[in-house]
């Protein structure tokens, strides 16, 4: 599957950097060598960026002492470095191998080669202004314009920048830590050789299919891995970078951590990604302010989507009908009306799968001792499954173990609600108390959309996410957003869990003041997607609490069970 397609069942960045191929291509790039290109460049913002990073995040969680403790460390390990510029990695390829650079801006080089000498020593030599040490392997040094430039291949030193900061480009400015790989700069015979060996590794373990079990079809399975490397294969082919980065932002008050793709230009790729952009919903209603996770999903299928779901159906379809096959304990009547749903059912999906349109949502509600939850979107053939769940309820009338399905138990706002439910065992006290003394399972239908709900306030739920989304029609929204709110999640836990440690992370979230809430995105920018995780400051003081509790623990007279 392409990113595009992970990040829509995910997870899943931030708006789009300044393009690469610029500074990457630059006179001080030039500088290293005439046909050298980095493959990869890994960028920290500077020791001061992380020294102030370290106080905000353990000043947030609670634990400051502990992170003055960090701080004096990254001082002691870091002196005659300039606190105040960053810190890069480049890997460039060099005689068919790929070579390490690390530049590190200095004020007095011979302080930090001091800390670093019980690890590397002293110099060997320092022959042309390069300094060799030897810590089981070779290591150069050399100084140049206020920076220090580290290699183990001595050459790689010989025509180092002034300036080597246009290889980061602009990531110490958004990213405390940060790496981009530049796929399109990666040498295509060691793209093809990595390719290569990910083939080699699915055959060798098409073999293990046999000891699977009967239920899987090797020749099924096959088919289905080699289209997704073949896949795979083609999304590497047409990439022209990836990013990954790690922001800390007091200002915000948010940790991010992001993932960029960008595809090569004109590429499928590239008209993939172009999918993704202008998404509208008529499904906004999802999004519930108090919701203790909620989300959003839009967009529209490529054909290569389209095309590895209905494989992926097919052989869903095979194994469901193999399953129903082969149970010993339906009988022939059973046997043949369960296979006569299935069958109705995937030739549904198949004709529902042609449409290509991804709109829809999601959302939890959690209270003490009870949750709901609620789900639904866009499905073209909609009307044609209520016709098969009203058809199976006819046929499922009188069979005491199965559960009880009604159909057409009320309607609104154009939707019809069906529902399905079954008596909790009473001795599921704990089930009981969340749920009540029946699971019901509320099925909405309308023409062109599918909803499903489950809790004691399924239908009521389902009718407030309808009304919303009716008065926000065609909202703009992008292509993928889950928001996961912590504290509605720890006072549930805490209401069905006598654990000690539950009711203190209630109380750090409620004081902390903060906002208590993980977000996950998904952004289109030009020629990519970028996928988002925010923690909020809120969300950093349970984890605070969780280490001094594990602490109290495991270093005093506590019982890591009471946890």
């Amino acid at each position: 599957m392409n990113c595009v397609s992970l990040s829509r069942g995910f997870t899943r960045t931030v708006v789009a950097a300044a393009s690469a191929i610029a500074i990457l291509l630059s006179s001080a790039m030039a500088a290293v060598a005439a046909d050298a290109k980095p493959i990869a460049v890994v960028s920290i913002a500077g020791v001061k960026k992380l020294q102030d990073d370290v106080k905000y995040l353990t000043a947030a969680a609670g634990v400051e002492e502990e992170g003055k403790s960090v701080v004096a460390l990254l001082r002691l390990y870091t002196p005659g470095i300039d606190p105040n510029k960053p810190i890069g990695v480049v890997l460039l390829p060099h005689e068919g191998d790929i070579e390490e650079l690390i530049f590190l801006p200095v004020t007095n080089l011979k302080a930090f080669l001091t800390v670093l000498e019980p690890q590397i020593g002293e110099p060997l030599s320092t022959e042309g202004g390069i300094m060799e040490f030897d810590d089981g392997q070779k290591l150069f040094v050399k100084e140049q314009a206020g920076w220090a430039f580290a290699a183990r291949n001595k050459a790689m030193l010989a025509t180092v920048p002034q300036d080597p900061t246009p290889w980061l480009g602009d990531m110490p400015k958004t990213h405390t830590i940060a790496a981009k790989i530049l796929v399109k700069n990666i040498p295509q015979d060691v793209l093809a050789a990595g390719m290569d060996e990910i083939k080699y590794a699915f055959e060798r373990s098409l073999d293990l299919l046999s000891d699977v079990g009967p239920d899987v079809n090797p020749d099924d399975a096959a088919k289905t891995g080699r289209g997704l490397v073949t896949a795979l294969e083609k999304q590497v082919n047409e990439t022209d970078e990836m990013l990954f980065g790690l922001t800390i932002d007091p200002t915000t008050k948010k940790l991010t951590f992001e993932v960029k793709q960008l595809a090569i230009d004109g590429s499928d790729l590239a008209k993939q990604f172009a999918l993704a952009s202008d998404t509208k919903t008529n499904f906004a209603g999802f999004i519930m302010p108090g919701a203790a996770v909620h989300g959003n999903f839009s967009g529209k299928m490529s054909e290569d989507d389209v095309k590895q779901f209905a494989a992926t159906l097919t052989a869903a379809r095979k194994d469901l009908l193999n399953r129903i096959e082969n149970d010993p304990v339906l009988t022939p009547e059973r046997r043949e009306g369960s296979k006569k749903y299935a069958t109705r059912l995937f030739d549904l999906l198949d004709e529902a799968l042609k449409d290509g349109k991804i709109d829809g949502g999601f959302s939890v509600m959690l209270e003490p001792k009870s949750f709901t939850v609620v789900a639904g979107g866009h499905f073209a053939k909609a009307a044609e499954f209520e016709q098969i769940f009203k058809d199976l309820a006819v046929d499922a009338q009188g069979e005491p173990d199965l559960p009880e399905l009604k159909a057409n138990v009320s309607s609104h706002g154009g939707v019809n609600f069906h529902t399905v439910s079954q008596a909790v065992p009473e001795d599921w006290s704990e089930a009981r108390d969340v749920i009540g003394d029946k699971a019901i399972w509320t099925i909405g239908t309308s023409k062109t959309a599918l909803y499903v709900a489950f809790g004691r306030n399924g239908e009521s739920l389902l009718k407030q996410v309808i009304d919303n989304s009716a008065t926000s029609a065609d909202k703009t929204v992008p292509p993928s957003r889950v928001t996961v709110a912590m504290l509605p999640i720890f006072k549930f836990l805490a209401s069905i869990d006598e654990r000690p440690l539950l009711p203190l992370v209630v109380k750090a979230v409620e004081d902390a003041n903060a906002g208590d809430k993980i977000l996950f995105s998904q952004e289109p920018v030009e020629r990519g997607i970028s996928a988002k995780m925010s923690i909020e400051e809120g969300v950093l003081r349970p984890i605070g609490v969780a280490v001094k509790e594990a602490i109290k623990t495991f270093f005093g007279n506590g019982d890591d069970s009471e946890l």
